[in-house]
């Protein structure tokens, strides 16, 4: 009989680590248009705005929340991706802002955290373009908004 409860822990052990062992990029959302990444992100940014009044600070959920909000932004990889955003942006007001360069080869989001009084009040990712796809940086240093984003050449900047 104890060998039974054994084996029955030990098979319900293993299905638990294997039902919940997900690679983090199949949780991720793929995005496939402009529109629905800034529906999302609207959505997720009023949920942070609603939670930070309630919470007061850096409450778990206003980190996860902001999580979500980077890999969200993280997950747009492809230059035509950002095209359309930066046309879906301009549609109407958002708790975030979005700029991208003439060229269109580089994108900035900034937002306020709700973190309270944290160094990290504003966060600011660019996306910049590399071959045919996007990659994602975080901009650090003194935090600001951006509203600015000039093209590159050589040791020009082109306004």
């Amino acid at each position: 009989m104890k060998f039974n409860h054994i084996l029955l822990s030990a098979i319900l052990i293993a299905s638990f680590v294997l039902l919940n062992c997900t690679n983090k990029q199949n949780d991720l959302k793929k995005f496939h248009t402009g529109k629905a990444l800034i529906y999302s992100l609207d959505s997720l940014f009023t949920n942070l705005s609603n939670i930070a009044k309630k919470a007061k600070g850096s409450s778990e959920a206003v980190v996860h929340i902001n999580e979500e909000i980077r890999r969200t932004i993280e997950s747009i990889d492809t230059p035509q991706l950002l095209e359309e955003l930066a046309v879906e942006f301009k549609s109407k007001e958002h708790d975030f802002t979005f700029i991208v360069s003439k060229d269109k080869n580089v994108g900035v989001f900034s937002w306020d955290t709700r973190m309270g009084l944290s160094e990290q009040s504003i966060k600011n990712i660019a996306l910049y373009k590399s071959g045919d796809r996007l990659l994602p940086t975080s901009l650090y240093g003194k935090p600001m908004v951006y509203d600015k984003v000039y093209p590159i050449i050589g040791c020009m900047r082109i306004p």
